[in-house]
């Protein structure tokens, strides 16, 4: 008898949880540019298994070594 009465007070107490209304707002998102490093240069990422290219900018372009 008093496992019948917990549950139904656990369903009693989870009934306005489960019945709430959920609001969705479909969010418009802008292209990033320069989203990695954005004052260098030059970038190159890469993958390091495949060596699939992952984000590259000016990476034709000769430029002076880090340090």
């Amino acid at each position: 008898m008093k496992k019948i009465c917990l549950l139904i007070l656990c369903a009693c107490m989870m009934l306005p949880v489960l019945t709430m209304p959920v609001k969705c707002v479909e969010k418009k998102e802008e292209p990033q540019t320069n989203v990695l490093a954005p004052s260098a240069k030059g970038v190159y990422l890469c993958e390091n298994t495949t060596g699939k290219v992952i984000y590259a900018r000016n990476e034709k372009e000769k430029l002076y070594p880090a340090p």
